[in-house]
C-alpha cells in the first residue's frame, strides 16, 4: 500500500480543511431544512430525516 500524503502535517491540513467544509455545508443544509420544515408545514424531524437520511449510504470508494 503507497501513501497518499507525504506527510503527517499534510494529511492533518487535509483533515482540517475537510473538517471546515462538512461544517460549513452541514451549517447550510440544516437552515435550509428547517425553512423547508416551516414553509411546507411538515416536522422538523421529519424534513432533517428525509434529507440526512440518505447520507450515511453515501460513501467513499476505496482508490486501487
Amino acid at each position: 500500500m503507497t501513501a497518499v500524503f507525504g506527510s503527517a502535517a499534510q494529511a492533518g491540513i487535509v483533515l482540517v480543511f475537510g473538517a471546515v467544509i462538512i461544517l460549513a455545508v452541514g451549517t447550510r443544509l440544516a437552515g435550509l431544512a428547517d425553512r423547508l420544515a416551516d414553509r411546507t408545514g411538515l416536522g422538523e424531524a421529519f424534513v432533517g430525516a428525509v434529507s440526512s437520511g440518505p447520507a450515511p449510504p453515501c460513501r467513499v470508494l476505496p482508490l486501487r
